[in-house]
């Protein structure tokens, strides 16, 4: 299995192969080269919605996959920004 970007390679079964090519979630740790799927993962966020507010931040509710009711943050203005510019990938729905 390869990933793109950065360019990292690790062996994969054939179960965990046709998990990957079907869309399934999944994160490569380029420190210990492990492949972390399914229980692996942290929950998967599905949804999320900012509800901005007068004071110095904001409340994001995220939808998790696996739980019935949105888990709420408080966040920082400053936090938010420094979030939203850590992603320095691009796709098409960013």
């Amino acid at each position: 299995m390869t990933n793109e970007a950065p360019l990292m390679e690790a062996a994969v079964c054939a179960d965990h192969r046709a998990k990957l090519e079907s869309g399934a979630p999944w994160d490569l740790d380029g420190v210990k080269n492990e492949l972390r799927m399914e229980s692996s993962l942290p929950p998967v966020v599905t949804g999320f919605e900012i509800s901005s507010s007068m004071g110095p931040g904001v409340t994001m509710k995220l939808d998790l996959e696996g739980y019935e009711q949105p888990v709420q943050v408080w966040i920082t203005r400053e936090h938010l920004s420094k979030l939203v510019k850590s992603f320095s990938f691009e796709t098409e729905d960013v």
